[in-house]
């Protein structure tokens, strides 16, 4: 009976191979450790820097869209126009082509019946593409 037990442990046969154990657990418990250290920098790492660097590189060569729209004067006085940054006088019953890009503000630059100086006429989006903007 104490045959067949040593045979079915071979751990516990011998002392050599309990001393073989004791220096393999060593080496996995070292393997252990070191690939929990490795898990511990490599999250905190993953988290330090964004991951869409190349988002803002991208923008330097991102070409900005460009709208082309009417002005039309419909008042009965003449009006001076902030356009981007040009100054544009609009006599009444005119108009005038304009090409600015997408976010640029269009302001009034005299003061009317209606508006002062500084009122912000229209501020440019995709929607004015071609569009005409009537103005009082």
């Amino acid at each position: 009976m104490i045959k067949t037990y040593l045979a079915l442990c071979p751990y516990l046969s011998s002392c050599s191979n309990i001393r073989n154990t004791r220096g393999s657990m060593k080496y996995y418990s070292t393997i252990v450790v070191v690939l929990i250290t490795l898990c511990f920098v490599t999250s905190s790492s993953l988290y330090a820097a964004p991951a869409n660097i190349g988002l803002r590189v991208n923008a330097m060569f991102h070409k900005i869209k460009v709208v082309r729209f009417t002005l039309l004067n419909d008042s009965n006085s003449p009006m001076e126009l902030k356009v981007g940054d040009d100054i544009v006088r609009l006599e009444a019953g005119k108009s005038v082509n304009v090409k600015l890009p997408v976010g640029a503000r269009v302001l009034l630059n005299s003061e009317t019946q209606l508006h002062h100086p500084g009122d912000t006429v229209a501020e440019v989006s995709g929607y004015l593409d071609g569009a005409i903007v009537h103005l009082k």
